[in-house]
This record gives structure tokens, sequence and C-alpha cells, in this order.
């Protein structure tokens, strides 16, 4: 899980020296914090240690590994360095934002015959493993970890680091955080407080995080914690004399007497003054609850929430009199009549749906998609579903409505990533059905209630990403960005036809033969069997022992996605459209390059004389409109191509 976001303000450092008249950080000196040993060690470790994803084949250590000795506490001696360093030993420039990387699974790099463990995991591979010295812990989850990490990204200068949590030493004798998990949820909140040693008011920022499945926990986990942000440097924070100096980069279990309990892949989502906690599984169970966390005063309480129960139309009929008949909500209109009530309709239980948060002159939770199930209609038991629903909670009413656009969107999904863009749009991206891996971006208007596929305009003018699905994708001030995520290559039918049938020739024919001298069919073709095959054929010269078949196995593969996505609405200049933004999208810090890749491209004909007629506040939805059918698309395409010189050097990024 992940989320963003921004240091302090050119303000907050100006404060620490009024009218800043001694220089940069109050201090004209560069005296810098002292870091024995930075981590990771080696510059191709310098992501998030392979988190969610592995390393290139090589790398001296595809996980990363956390030195003791990076950045001991308090290394900072001199002022300059207090007023321009945090509490982990880094500098900390004004407005910068900043990627937070929690926990997720990790697969290490462990390969047998030119291929992952993790998709190969059989015992004899397992013991292979063993024999060149991986340890058992790793090969008996066939590669994959589990973690508990903070790594942050500067979205800037396109940098991970390391954040090592500190603690409060004259209270706790070691650190205190979360078993390493999975299935969890974050959430970033800020919270103004009274400083507890100093009484001073001061501004926190905390990455919340709930549940999530870990081994020590029994079935879900149903522990809640926030780890402070280290957004500012520490002369920003009150310092008390001679007790514990709280410069953040610590995490605190919140108390836990009234929860949503225990669960797993649900969704969170947070406004300024709540956390609200969706869904999720537990003890075989969906659930489809609501409870809202009050940031202020650390409190849960679970929602009562409603659905609509009838809608209801009025005709009028040819003697002038009126009745009102039940109306479907596919059919509902604005003028009907909707009611709501405890019983009425909302969503369904579910995991790992798409979930946000939607500001704007009215505060929404969206969702889309996820997994539940229905009973079997023959047999006992349920079967699984993947859900293609679109539904908005209404924050002030408590009010669940199933949104119905007036066109086709996104086919159904679970694992799928969605933001908010603007005050009228979403965009959602990826996801999984079944063994069916996404790759598509879609656009979602709440004012014109009809998405708008993105994706072949996208990979026209971008580095698109691979399809992918338990990704982080989260927005920032210039965009979003998206990170990590699982891709599960979709299997070869006809080679897997071929060597099941030559397979299954082979065991007719040898089968007995192997019986009779005690062979199990799969150990044949092996390394391990090799000697005792050659004397077994020497023996009988048969040409069962003589002969090699590949033993038919599962072809998917299963890829941990490497490298950061960025999705941004760039700005041409007025004399080269007169239109709203257009959807570029950039791809930087991937794990071989730390370059920024800039696809900048701008439209103007053949839409200027639509633009000028609808006026620029409709300009994107005819654009929308336009691409979304192949003909439009391909017009806009040449259109691009024609005038991106007209782009000024301004319409790229710069981050």
């Amino acid at each position: 899980s992940a989320i963003v976001y921004t240091t302090w303000s050119q303000e907050d450092i100006d404060n620490l020296c009024p009218g800043n008249s001694c220089g940069p950080y109050c201090s004209s000196s560069s005296s810098e914090c002292f870091v024995e040993e930075a981590i990771p060690q080696d510059v191709t470790n310098k992501t998030a240690g392979g988190r969610n994803l592995p390393e290139p084949e090589g790398s001296p250590n595809p996980v990363g590994t956390v030195y003791d000795s990076y950045c001991p506490y308090d290394c900072c001696e001199s002022e300059n360095c207090k007023r321009s360093h945090d509490v982990l030993g880094e500098i900390v420039n004004p407005q910068e934002e900043y990627m937070l990387v929690f926990g997720g699974v990790a697969l290490r790099n462990i390969t047998v015959h030119g291929d992952y463990l993790y998709n190969n995991c059989t015992e004899e591979n397992k013991l292979k493993a063993q024999d060149s010295g991986v340890s058992l812990d790793f090969v008996s989850s066939c590669g994959t970890v589990l973690l508990n990490e903070i790594w942050r990204f500067n979205i800037h200068t396109k940098e991970w680091s390391y954040v090592k949590p500190t603690y409060n030493q004259f209270i706790d004798t070691t650190y205190n955080f979360p078993y390493p998990r999975y299935g969890h949820d974050a959430v970033y909140a800020e919270v103004v407080a009274k400083d507890s040693y100093t009484s001073q008011f001061v501004l926190r920022k905390y990455m919340y995080v709930y549940g999530g499945f870990a081994l020590q926990c029994a079935d879900a986990c149903d522990d809640f914690w926030r780890f402070e942000i280290p957004w500012a440097a520490q002369r920003y924070y009150p310092e008390p004399e001679g007790t514990y100096w709280n410069r953040g980069a610590h995490w605190e279990k919140l108390k836990n007497e009234y929860s949503p309990g225990k669960r797993m892949k649900h969704n969170l989502v947070a406004s300024s003054d709540y956390i609200y906690l969706f869904g999720g599984y537990r003890e075989g169970s969906y659930l489809n609850d609501i409870w809202r966390y009050n940031i202020q005063n650390d409190a849960w309480e679970e929602l009562v929430t409603y659905g609509i129960s009838s809608i209801k139309r009025q005709f009028t009929l040819y003697n002038n009199l009126t009745v009102q008949r039940e109306i479907e909500i596919e059919n509902m209109k604005p003028s009907d009549s909707v009611e709501y009530s405890s019983n009425g309709t909302k969503p369904l239980p579910r995991v790992s749906g798409a979930m946000t948060y939607f500001k704007s002159t009215e505060d929404y939770i969206l969702l889309f998609g996820g997994t539940s199930f229905r009973k079997r209609l023959y047999e006992s038991g349920n079967v699984s579903v993947t859900l293609g629903d679109f539904w908005v909670f209404s924050i002030n009413t408590q009010k669940w409505t199933q949104v119905v656009p007036f066109n086709k969107g996104p086919q159904s999904r679970f694992e799928a990533q969605i933001a908010q863009l603007d005050t009228k749009r979403i965009v959602l991206f990826g996801g999984r059905n079944q063994d069916k891996i996404f790759d598509d971006t879609w656009v979602f208007n709440l004012e014109s209630n009809q998405w708008y596929e993105w994706t072949e305009n996208l990979k026209a003018y971008s580095e698109y990403p691979t399809g992918r699905h338990k990704a982080s994708m989260v927005k920032s001030e210039k965009g979003l960005v998206l990170y990590g995520g699982t891709y599960t290559q979709e299997a070869d039918l006809e080679l897997s036809d071929a060597i099941l049938k030559e397979y299954q020739s082979f065991e007719s024919k040898c089968s007995q033969v192997f019986e009779d001298y005690g062979v199990d069919i799969s150990q044949v073709g092996t390394e391990s069997f090799e000697d005792r095959q050659q004397q077994l054929y020497d023996l009988t010269q048969n040409d069962c022992f003589n002969t090699s078949v590949t033993v038919p196995e599962n072809t998917k593969k299963v890829e941990f996605v490497q490298g950061v996505h960025f999705l941004n609405f760039s700005h041409c200049p007025e004399d080269a459209m007169a239109m709203e933004p257009v959807l570029i999208l950039l791809v930087f810090a991937t794990q071989t390059t730390s370059e920024l890749l800039v696809n900048t491209s701008c439209a103007k004909d053949p839409f200027v004389s639509t633009m000028k007629t609808l006026g620029k506040k409709n300009a994107l939805s005819a654009l929308e409109m336009a691409s979304a059918n192949k003909e439009s698309a391909n017009v806009m395409k040449a259109g691009q191509e024609k005038t991106a010189a007209l782009c000024s050097a301004e319409s790229a990024l710069t981050v």
C-alpha cells in the first residue's frame, strides 16, 4: 500500500529564523548530518529493495538489506543540520512530494533452471534451491516474503530511500512496528495536536494502516497502526528538555477496544477528519459494512447506511388521473421519486474492490468492482463472482446509490486501481478477472455520466505501463503515481496440449515397465535420477529408460512488475489548443534508469471548431466523446502530430 505526502513549505523554513536573515535554514554554514552508512549500499538496490517486484538477475541483494548503522539516532550535532535534515538524516527540501510504500509481498531472486522458483515450485526444485544455499524459510514459501518495511520515493528526484523507524528511548526498549503483511490498506491524514511534552500545537502527518494478513495473526489481523511521517526538518518540531523529542519516523499502535475487527483485502479512504473502512474478508465471510474513524478523537464507529428501497415515477392517464409505478434503477430519471431505507439496495459484500474518496462540492466515496460470491444453483456452497458494478456513497447522507452509466464501461474486475483526477472525473486502471489481466485506462465523468476509454490514445503517445493487478496508484499534486503490482502471463494452450499429449503417450507405453522396477514416472529425466536411469537402461535395454519427456506443468508465469509510472494532465499554450488538459503519461525511475522520460502531445485540428462552439468548460467532454470511436481517435492522432511543434517547453512536466 502507498500514500503521498508533501514536505514542509518555504514559510515553515523561514519561520525558523524570522526574515531568513542568516541564510538558508538559518545558517550560512553548510555542515551536514553525519551518515555512517547509506541504505541500500549498492546503487542497483536504490529502489524499494525489490518490494513487490524482483530485482534484475545478478543483483547482490535482490530484496535489500537494512543496516543498523544507517544514520544513528541523533546524528545531527550542528544547528544547521537540525534545521535542514529530518530525523532520518536526509535533507528536507521545501514542497517536495514523496510516495511512501509499506508492506506487501516481495519475490526473492531464487531461480532454478533459469526460471523463478515461484513459477515452478516443485519439491525437486525446492531441494535444488536448498542445495544451492537458499534458506529453508525462503524455499518453503517458494521464494516469496512478507514485508513490514517502509520505503519512500521522491517524485522530484526519482530516488528511493529506506525509512528506518525511530522510537521513544525513554519508554520503549526496542522498535514497535506492525507484523509483515499483505492485504492491508493505508491512507494519509494530518493531525494538529498539542505536543505532550511542550504543550505546543504542531501539525503532524501520518500514514494509517489497518488489518491485512500476517502469519502471526489468526485468520486476518485486526490491528490499527499509524506511522508519523518525518515531513519537516528536526527544528520544526518542539524540543522538550530532558525527555523524548518527537520528530516523527515512528510507529504507534492505536487502541482497539471498539473497531471493525479482523479483516483483509478491504478498502480505506480518508477525508480531512475521518478514515472510512469498507468491506473485506474474515473467517470465511465477505463483508460490506462501513466504519468511520474520527482522527482527532481516536474512535471508531459503525455507520448506519441506506440504500434505494423503491423508485417511483408518476404517470398521467388518459382521463388526467395520475398513478405511481415502480421503476428499475437502470431506467431511473432525475424527476423520479426515490426512497431510501436501511434495508435498501447496497453493494454486495466483497473484497479487492477499487475505491476512492471523491472531493467536490459534495464529498462521496466511489466503489467499482471487486470479488463477491453467490450460492451455487444445483450444489451446496458458494462460488466466487467478479463484479463490475459502480456505486456512490454520499458522505453527508450515508446513502448508497448504484451508478448506471449512459454507455458501456470497463469489464468486471478486481484488484484494479482508481483515483480522482479533478472535480468531475476519476480514472480506473488495470485489475484482473480470473486469468485475464487488464492494461486498460478508463476515465469516468460524473457530470456526463459516461465512461471514456483512453487506452489507445495513451499507448500511442506515451511509455504505457504493462497490465497488472494488486498495484498501488496514488494521487499527487501533479498527477497520478502508479507503483508495483503483479502480472500473470497467459498460458500457451497449444504448447501445453502438445506436451500433455506426448506425456500421455509416454505414460501409456512405459507405466508398467516403471512399476516393475519401482520407478516413479516423475523421476525420469531429472538430474537426481540420471545415474540410476542409465543403470536401468544398461540392464534392460528398454527405451523407456533412454527417453526423456517433459512433464506437464502450469505454463502461466507470475511476474512482479517493476518501475514507477506517472500519469499527468499537461497544459499546452492557448495558441496551440483551446481546450482543457490532454492526458499525458510519463514513465520514470525504472530500476535501470533514473532519467525522466517526457512524452508531450497537443491536439488542435480538427477539434478547434468544436471547442469554440461548446466553450472551454465542455471542451474535454467533446474530446472524450470524439476519441470514443476508432475513426476519431485516428484523426486526433494526426492532429496531435501536426501541431506538436506548437507546444513550448513549458508544456513538459517538471517534477
